[in-house]
């Protein structure tokens, strides 16, 4: 909950930083809410709350676009605007709400089987899309092969005999 709480935070700073300005104070008022923005990311992370790259683009310009803490901690190296982080789990709502529109127009249904749009996938017959969606499905799951130490999944390949 806490980290909801943050987010929605920054979400409305950022919307309240953000808001349009008029043509004479534009310059001011971007250096400003740079400044701003800067200055409370950094506070989230010396509180670590905050661990990561903020991009604030407005009106097509760049505010703000900085690393804040560290992309591997035990190497203590930073993050920076070129870190790249592993998605991981960010995807599954998506893919999720898409699943669901797709059975909305009649395209599949949850309770398809795997072998339908997967004709050679082993155990096929048993696994339907809505086990993919519960994490149910009982196929590997080789992310949790990638140690803690690791800082980001591709950079730190699984080879397939793991898989």
């Amino acid at each position: 909950m806490k980290r909801i709480t943050g987010a929605l935070t920054f979400i409305a700073l950022i919307s309240l930083f953000c808001e349009s300005k008029g043509q004479g104070q534009r310059q001011n008022s971007d250096s400003l809410t740079a400044k701003k923005l800067n200055e409370y990311l950094t506070s989230a992370n010396d509180a670590h709350r905050f661990n990561g790259v903020a991009l604030v683009i407005q009106n097509g310009d760049i505010l703000l676009n900085i690393g804040y803490g560290f992309s591997n901690m035990s190497t203590k190296k930073p993050n920076t605007p070129e870190t790249r982080f592993p998605i991981l789990s960010i995807t599954k709502t998506f893919t999720a709400t898409v699943i669901l529109k797709l059975q909305d127009e009649g395209k599949l249904s949850v309770d398809d089987n795997l072998l339908k749009y997967f004709p050679d996938y082993p155990n096929g017959s048993k696994i339907k899309i809505s086990h993919l969606l519960t994490h149910s499905s009982g196929i590997y799951d080789f992310t949790g092969e990638v140690g803690v130490e690791d800082s980001a999944l591709i950079n730190h390949p699984i080879t397939k005999s793991k898989i």
